[in-house]
């Protein structure tokens, strides 16, 4: 993991150190320090990483700044040179073509441009301040600017209880805005900044007459080559969780000679786990498997730290165990395989109840599909107006806040394809607001760079240029993969339906987790926040175990992330 952060325009701000004074967990190796009359920035790496391009070119008043890691161009990139060269010729739609996880400024006389990687691997914030714009990897850098305020986007927060991230472009923080993937941010010599789609993998026509033979070849021979493309020097693990994704990962790694070590998360015997077909997998594929148990008194003492390493909060539960297994795994490896993607890109499960609303629901009130979608993630959609104190909404469209990051998806006319539909909202949001990030800055705390290769930009048009029956068909998820590693991995893993990763927080907010809760909301500290309604808070503490439907341990493990994540960054709590 690596850094990058500065200041874009008349340059009020000479010193930025105390903006990596905050992003030290993310490599403490100086790439380069650069200062012109328009701007002043540096990049660091990650002593334990390879990212030989990190760092700035200068061509005249012109500059390619550049954090991260490059796995593939179509052409030879051996420096940054030829980066800039090749972004100078084909300008900054050249992107397009690239594979990695990187963030890049490209400054010409008439504009500084800011991009992420076309994936979304690498996250960028942004904020005008003082006349300027201020950027960096992650928002706690902007906040140490002076005089910054810091202040709770309302709608953001409201976004949050329905999606249990934060989709688009708003983040937590009123006035600091995240980069969308696809989309770069352009600054003109006046300061003024311009948001600006590049991306045209919603514009990609899908190849009807393409056989399911014929994609799951072609499908095969890409995705070894991602693998491959991201292999470093050094040796790796893999987070094997049992499912078909890292299970082909894994495989592919075995068919490429690559040998490794797996890691299987689980939370204790007597909760539900998939530590038999990792086991099979790792069997099949001769391959050592490490089981790690996790508990809440292995993780409670590390809780404030790996929150404040989420920069935004994520309320998925499953964020802190791999924060915890990424911890354990780091003594010995520094880059680890992993199986994200498969399902934003293959059309994972959770697509079929939209699909079977879209073909036969009878409901057709105005935005159904938005409503339906936020239904569909099962978080707190339906707790807000209850959960959060009237005062704190007064004037504010909920339904405009929660609907607006979808609209756009669901009202373009393409993809022409609903699944497509779902698939871009799946990877433009919830892969690169969520999914992606969640792993980045999880494993980049401990020293881990994160190998995605099924969430690699490659793989993204290829999905979107196959018929979408190769993906979702009579009810089989994801059945190019299948078909692709048919007879490669343990049958039962195939054929089986996907469970995810089941965190027992249902259980753990009746048991280890409850005293810890109430401590956080305690009814004075609630109220002189003015945020939630205490009175809801204290009946969610009150759950009967048997009411499993009503997902009270989720809802609450988004409020206590929130609140630890407010404390920290709002009230500036010590960690």
């Amino acid at each position: 993991m690596s850094s990058i952060f500065g200041v874009i325009g008349d340059a009020k701000l000479n010193n930025i150190d105390q903006m990596q004074n905050v992003l030290t967990h993310r490599g403490t190796k100086l790439k380069s320090k650069f200062k012109s009359d328009v701007a002043i920035l540096s990049v660091f790496s990650h002593e334990k990483h390879q990212e030989p391009l990190s760092g700035v070119y200068e061509s005249g008043e012109n500059f390619l700044a550049f954090s991260g890691s490059l796995f593939f161009a179509p052409e030879d990139v051996s420096n940054l040179k030829d980066l800039y060269d090749l972004i100078l010729k084909n300008g900054i739609e050249y992107i397009n073509q690239l594979s990695g996880s990187f963030i890049l400024l490209f400054k010409t006389s008439q504009k500084t441009i800011i991009c992420r990687d076309p994936a979304g691997e690498s996250t960028i914030v942004y904020s005008t301040f003082s006349g300027q714009v201020a950027f960096a990897s992650e928002a706690k850098a902007i906040l140490s600017l002076p005089g910054f305020k810091r202040e709770i986007d309302r709608g953001s927060l409201t976004r949050y209880f329905a999606y249990s991230f934060l989709p688009g472009k708003a983040t937590m923080l009123k006035n600091i805005f995240e980069l969308p993937a696809g989309v770069v941010l352009e600054i003109d010599s006046s300061g003024r900044t311009n948001l600006k789609k590049i991306s045209t993998v919603d514009q990609i026509e899908e190849d009807v007459d393409m056989s399911l033979d014929e994609s799951v070849s072609e499908f095969h021979q890409l995705f070894l080559k991602c693998i491959e493309d991201r292999y470093p020097s050094d040796s790796v693990g893999l987070f094997l969780s049992g499912g078909l994704d890292s299970t082909i990962v894994g495989a592919g790694l075995r068919e490429l000679g690559h040998s490794f070590k797996s890691y299987s998360l689980y939370f204790g015997k007597k909760y539900n786990h998939e530590l038999e077909f990792a086991k099979s997998a790792a069997d099949l594929m001769n391959v050592e498997n490490i089981p790690f148990s996790l508990e809440p008194k292995t993780f409670l003492p590390n809780l404030r730290e790996a929150i404040w390493y989420l920069d935004d909060p994520i309320g998925d539960p499953i964020t802190i165990p791999n924060y915890e297994l990424s911890k354990f795994a780091s003594k010995e490896f520094n880059y680890i395989y992993n199986g994200e993607g498969g399902d934003p890109l293959f059309g994972g499960p959770k697509n079929i109840p939209m699909m079977l609303h879209h073909w036969y629901g009878y409901e057709r009130e105005e935005n159904f599909r938005e409503k339906k979608y936020l239904e569909s993630y099962r978080r707190a959609y339906s707790e807000i107006e209850s959960l959060i104190n009237p005062d704190f909404l007064k004037d504010l469209d909920v339904e405009e806040e929660l609907e607006a990051p979808l609209r756009p998806y669901f009202s373009s006319s393409r993809p022409h394809k609903f699944l497509n539909k779902l698939m871009l909202i799946n990877i433009r949001l919830k892969g690169a607001h969520l999914i992606l990030p969640k792993i980045k800055r999880m494993q980049g705390a401990n020293g881990i760079l994160p190998l995605s290769p099924l969430f690699d930009s490659r793989l993204i048009e290829f999905s979107f240029r196959i018929p979408t029956s190769h993906k979702l068909q009579n009810g089989i998820e994801k059945l190019i993969l299948k078909e692709a590693y048919k007879g490669k991995i343990p049958e039962g893993i195939i054929q089986r339906p996907k469970s995810g990763m089941r965190v027992p927080v249902h259980y753990w907010f009746q048991k280890e987790l409850r005293r810890y809760a109430k401590s956080i909301f305690n009814k004075k500290d609630v109220e002189n926040a003015g945020i939630f309604q205490y009175k809801r808070i204290k009946e969610l503490l009150s759950y009967d175990l048997e009411s499993i439907q009503n997902r009270y341990g989720l809802k609450l493990w988004m409020l206590l992330t929130f609140e630890i994540w407010r404390k920290l960054n709002i009230e500036k709590e010590s960690l």
